[in-house]
């Protein structure tokens, strides 16, 4: 059993007592200083005591700090029995989690730890409730050195609200097909994450498909000034015709390739580079001008959209801004 933990125990002070008499324990009386040093308390999680050194707990937890300064001031506070056998400072967390975070706290700077990605985020998790930045600080630089994976940064940021690690993920996961997503990864970010990928992704498909298969008109289908075919029949004209051929052909394949799909924001770059030979001049340049406006970044503005939602899911905490 490790030093900081020990069995616990329930009831009055008197079934304590009676208690500590029938195991022929060499106590005395249960009194307010039942330790040896002043400076350790009990605390208490689920079924299980933990002794520590009260002034490191209240040092690395200012919350708890807090709340026992504001405690300082109540007629009906007991603090002659708080933090003994007979009225441990009740924690609630599960004692697994209180366990590994005194664990954290007894641990030298110079020493490597053991601790597994669970016991860290267990840390972590205490650390939060307690208020404890040194504990939660030392935790997210302990996980960004091992290489976990973008799904599973997603879903431990969604889980403990840590803003930064939302980005560079959602960036990683949306340039893979969902589909493509590995039921390890699935569960690693969690349900939420993959359907607002998912449907993200859709929705870039579907924008894909219908901006290749319709050739954006020039000029409403009028066509420019200076071009001969101007007028309401210019989308039939030789012009429009060979406009819609080079979209067909160059732009629309590439924006809907199966493996490599060109970005939105190359689209127009690329379209400038072609020569659209048979096309007025002032037609090619007007319908240049039109997809600045109508393209954009799409890819950007839907990724963009996916990381509002996210970070709109992170819980409140010290790093969820």
């Amino acid at each position: 059993m490790l030093p900081h933990l020990l069995p616990a125990h329930y009831g009055t002070a008197d079934q304590i007592n009676a208690l500590v008499k029938a195991k022929n324990v060499n106590w005395e009386a249960m009194n307010p200083r039942f330790f040896q040093s002043p400076e350790e308390v009990l605390l208490r999680a689920e079924n299980k005591l933990f002794r520590v050194n009260l002034a490191l707990f209240l040092k690395l937890a200012k919350g708890f700090a807090g709340l026992m300064k504001g405690l300082v001031n109540l007629p009906c506070a007991n603090f002659d029995q708080l933090g003994t056998e007979v009225e441990p400072i009740y924690i609630p967390v599960k004692a697994r989690e209180l366990e590994v975070y005194i664990d954290w706290m007894k641990l030298p700077n110079w020493d490597r730890h053991a601790f597994t990605e669970s016991q860290l985020l267990d840390v972590f998790y205490v650390g939060s409730l307690l208020i404890s930045q040194p504990a939660t600080d030392w935790v997210l630089e302990e996980l960004e050195k091992r290489q976990l994976t973008s799904a599973r940064k997603l879903g431990i940021a969604l889980q403990f609200g840590i803003y930064r690690w939302v980005e560079p993920a959602v960036n990683d996961l949306f340039s893979r097909p969902a589909f493509m997503y590995t039921e390890e990864e699935r569960e690693g970010m969690g349900y939420q994450a993959v359907s607002i990928l998912s449907i993200a992704q859709l929705r870039l498909l579907t924008e894909r498909v219908r901006r290749s298969t319709i050739p954006p008109p020039v000029n409403l289908g009028f066509g420019a000034v200076e071009c001969r075919y101007h007028g309401g029949e210019h989308d039939k004209s030789h012009c429009a015709r060979v406009w819609d051929t080079l979209w067909f052909l160059e732009i629309g394949k590439k924006l809907c390739h199966p493996v490599n799909p060109m970005p939105f924001a190359e689209v127009v770059g690329f379209v400038q580079g072609l020569a659209f030979e048979g096309v007025t001049p002032q037609c090619r340049d007007m319908g240049i001008d039109n997809l600045n406006v109508a393209f954009g970044d799409i890819d950007s503005s839907v990724r963009n959209s996916v990381i509002a939602k996210m970070v709109a899911l992170l819980p409140m905490s010290a790093y969820s801004s």
